[in-house]
Formats: C-alpha cells, sequence, structure tokens
C-alpha cells in the first residue's frame, strides 16, 4: 500500500494526494508556500512516498506534509515560513547557522532567507507562508497597542527554533488540537468560516514566537479599568449587532483597543464571563427567541446558523446546557399551539 510507511497527516487527509512523483510534492508545496526551491530524495527513489494536502482558510493556505526523507534547497523568498511538526524532524543549514524542528518539541521560524533541510524519521509538519502585516497586526491588537511596537519584538526577519512548551502552556497540543479541528470540519467551509480558525491560529502563532509579549501583568488589570463602561459597551454592541457572523477575538480587541488580557479583566469585571462566553450567551438568548416564535419553516439547524453557531450539534449541546432542553424540544412545543 502506498501510504504504509507515511505517517498521518497534521489535517487534511480526507482530500491528500499520495503518491512517489516528487514533482506533485514540489507542485503541492508551491501553492502554498510559494517560491523557488529544489527537492531531491534522500534514499533509494523506489521507497520515496509522500502524502500532502493544501486547506484554505480565509486568505491563510496551510499545507500539510508526510513525507520519506527528502533535501529542499531554497532561494529567497519575500516573506517568512512557519513550520509545526506533527512527527519525525527536519534539520536546517540557514548560512549563519542550524537548527532543528523536532515534533512536540521545536518548530521553526524561517526569514525569507536561502536555506537547505533535510528531513528524517517518519516526518509530518505543517507549514505556513506568513502574511507578515496580519500577524503584526494581530499581535497589536492582542497587546492593545500600535502595530509598529510589536514589529521587531516577533523578530521576523530572524531564523530560529522556537519552543513548542512554555511551562504548563503546550503549543504543540493546540497546534494540534486546531489541525484535528481543521479535519473534522474539511468538508464544511461555512462552520471552518463561523470558527474564525485563521484568526485563532494566527493568535496561537503571535503567542508561540514571543510568549513574553503575552504573559498576564499587572498593567492589563489597569488598562481594563480606564474608560472600562463606555468601552464595553461599544463592544457589546458590536457583538449584538453581528452575532450571526464571525466574531473573533482580534476584532473585539481592535474594537476595544484593549489587550487581550485587559478585555478580559473588562468582561469578567462586568459580567463574570470571558468574551466568548458572554458572546455564546448572547447567540443562545437570541436562539431561544427564534425557536420559541418559530413557524413550520422554522428548523433547529438554520437557527443555529443565523445565530452564529458553525453546526447544530454543538448549538444542541450548548442550548441543553443554558436551558436544560434541547432546541428541538422549544421548536416542538412552538409549533404544537
Amino acid at each position: 500500500m502506498l501510504t504504509d510507511s507515511l505517517s498521518r497527516l497534521p489535517f487534511g487527509n480526507r482530500g491528500a494526494v499520495s503518491d512517489s512523483l516528487i514533482e506533485s510534492l514540489r507542485d503541492t508545496l508551491a501553492v502554498a508556500v510559494p517560491g523557488d526551491f529544489t527537492i531531491n530524495i534522500c534514499g533509494p527513489k523506489q521507497k520515496f512516498r509522500h502524502r500532502t494536502n493544501v486547506v484554505r482558510l480565509g486568505d491563510m493556505f496551510l499545507a500539510s506534509v508526510a513525507t520519506t526523507p527528502i533535501a529542499v534547497q531554497r532561494r529567497e523568498v519575500p516573506y517568512a515560513t512557519l513550520r509545526i511538526p506533527i512527527s519525525g524532524y527536519c534539520s536546517y543549514n540557514l548560512g549563519g547557522g542550524s537548527c532543528i524542528e523536532q515534533a512536540g518539541r521545536t518548530a521553526v521560524l524561517l526569514s525569507g532567507a536561502p536555506r537547505m533541510a533535510e528531513t528524517g524519521g517518519a516526518y509530518a509538519c505543517a507549514q505556513i507562508a506568513l502574511d507578515e502585516g496580519r500577524l503584526i497586526e494581530t499581535a497589536a491588537a492582542m497587546r492593545g497597542e500600535e502595530a509598529v511596537s510589536c514589529s521587531k519584538a516577533l523578530r521576523l526577519d530572524r531564523d530560529r527554533e522556537v519552543e513548542l512548551r512554555l511551562g504548563a502552556i503546550s503549543f504543540d497540543a493546540i497546534f494540534r488540537s486546531n489541525f484535528a479541528l481543521i479535519d473534522s470540519l474539511e468538508s464544511q467551509p461555512q462552520a471552518l468560516a463561523m470558527l474564525c480558525l485563521d484568526d485563532l491560529l494566527y493568535r496561537s502563532f503571535a503567542m508561540l514566537l514571543q510568549p513574553a509579549l503575552f504573559l498576564d501583568s499587572e498593567q492589563d488589570r489597569k488598562r481594563s479599568s480606564v474608560g472600562g463602561q463606555r468601552i464595553l459597551d461599544t463592544v457589546c454592541g458590536y457583538i449584538l449587532a453581528h452575532l450571526a457572523e464571525p466574531i473573533s477575538l482580534t476584532r473585539l480587541e481592535r474594537i476595544s483597543g484593549l489587550s487581550r488580557r485587559s478585555l478580559q479583566y473588562a468582561f469578567m469585571r462586568r459580567f463574570s464571563s470571558t468574551p466568548v462566553q458572554w458572546l455564546r450567551e448572547q447567540r443562545l438568548v437570541l436562539a431561544q427567541k427564534l425557536l420559541a416564535n418559530g413557524d413550520c419553516g422554522t428548523t433547529v439547524t438554520k437557527v443555529a446558523f443565523s445565530c452564529g453557531f458553525p453546526n447544530s450539534s454543538a448549538f444542541s449541546r450548548y442550548y441543553l446546557g443554558r436551558f436544560g432542553e434541547l432546541p428541538s424540544t422549544t421548536l416542538s412545543r412552538t409549533l404544537a399551539r
């Protein structure tokens, strides 16, 4: 069987391409990480195998790769690349030094500088060509600062290893969870869009590359209390006006001008909940109203999507926890009147 010697892809397994042609691997990777590069097979050509897929999230392309050993030489490109290993390892010769990407331990940030790399073990990884402007703006929104203040701190012009674990924080587990979510909703792009998963990934990238920028601080508590009533009124007004649309935390941070932690503190002080919990509560309240006033054309699935829930099963679970009955029960009682 063609795939016996390969690891499972990080995501995109359902629509993956599996074969033994180096040209197809090169063509697939070029979709997500365009540029001039050369791939050579390490070892006997007849044993070469790879499995690949590219998934699009909004304007973001993620390459999912599993391959037997290869060597890659890449010329200079005008963007940074993040590579997150799931199994095996990849070593890099970066001209001025070397680094290694190893599953469960280190990912690698690669600037646009020329490089050579060689994989080993049962290697599989996720590869993302970063939109540097978006990454910097996301980090700035999370910090409640101007973008220029975060640009240098992220060090996107420096090739380096980045730790996948920081104390109790496991970025490896975070990424694996996000990748599993992509896999489970691969056939439902609308649901993926509602989850704003591309935003969640960029937020995770920012924290991975410079965690010290986002650690809890007393300054965040103080900033959350400055103009808190007015700021929260603005944020809550935006949420209530856009309940049926994808709403990312980065968007709320930009509207409020507060950092990630400051916004969390402000919501906890006023509502005893996080922004995400408060958003979900408002969507559930709206859903209950729609179900209680439904007609023969109303369905649980329609109500779920119209209230911003990406799938009806998750909606039913949240609804049951909040109101003590399934949404179908509420709707059936309404239609029986």
